[in-house]
């Protein structure tokens, strides 16, 4: 007996029925690896600084990113016009050093002006409301409700930071520069619609990766190094250069015989 294959017509039902629950898992985990990325900043501060814990971090993944693109799609993968790198370069700047610099600044402070993850993350949810102000200082007038949820948003904001005189009172200063944080992270969103980025998403992110974690680095001589954050990061250094290495002779191997084999084929 031989099966016949799904009717066309049948295909584009069973796309859209499973497009919502493509649509909610997506969401689910970026909630989840959002939110958890406050906690993961308040245990990465106190076993080392927190500018270079972040700078690390971004650098990290903006190599890995671009050994990734680079072995996919050849040596041309990253190439940008140099007006698309700069805008790249910009939005990173305010995106993760301005936005995420200033929460692990916010994070790592002595008691009574560090801001607890939980509240970090919080005041940072404040960003959709940030770019609704900005889309509507540009001209792009929102509607009525929108407006109305601003207005609910910045109400809670208040109420969370205003002092409240006791020993839970959320730090003054701590919240203060989260929210500072979270108005880079809303200039850098609202511009990277507006300005001239590079076509592929992917490649913006190395771009923006790297600016961010060269801006970080910029601001490390306010911070103690010390010899156990050196080892640290010569690990992770030698760890991404481990698998450069060891991953470009393995695809070039089987390229080689690929086309070794082809060859014996057509003789």
């Amino acid at each position: 007996m031989s099966s016949s294959p799904p009717s066309v017509a049948a295909l584009p039902g069973r796309r859209a029925a499973t497009a919502p629950t493509l649509v909610w898992t997506a969401l689910i985990v970026v909630y989840l690896l959002w939110g958890s990325t406050y906690l993961a900043i308040r245990v990465a501060v106190e076993t080392m600084p927190p500018l270079l814990s972040a700078a690390l971090r971004f650098a990290v993944a903006g190599v890995v990113l671009a050994v990734v693109l680079r072995l996919r799609r050849g040596p041309g993968a990253l190439r940008v016009q140099r007006r698309q790198l700069g805008s790249a370069a910009l939005v990173g700047v305010l995106l993760l050093a301005g936005g995420n610099g200033l929460v692990v600044l916010a994070e790592s402070g002595p008691p009574g002006v560090a801001v607890p993850s939980g509240i970090a993350a919080l005041l940072v949810a404040t960003v959709p409301l940030l770019v609704v102000l900005l889309r509507s200082a540009t001209g792009d007038r929102p509607g009525v409700w929108h407006f109305a949820g601003v207005t609910l948003g910045f109400v809670g904001l208040v109420l969370l930071v205003l002092p409240a005189g006791s020993a839970d009172a959320v730090p003054l200063v701590g919240a203060l520069t989260v929210v500072a944080g979270a108005v880079a992270w809303s200039v850098g969103s609202f511009l990277s619609g507006r300005i001239r980025m590079p076509a592929d998403p992917f490649v913006g992110t190395v771009y923006q990766m790297v600016a961010g974690a060269v801006a970080l680095g910029a601001l490390l001589v306010a911070e103690p190094i010390t010899p156990r954050v050196l080892l640290g990061g010569a690990v992770i250094v030698a760890g991404v250069a481990l698998v450069v290495t060891t991953e470009r002779p393995r695809r070039e191997g089987a390229g080689s015989r690929s086309g070794t084999a082809s060859t014996a084929g057509r003789r």
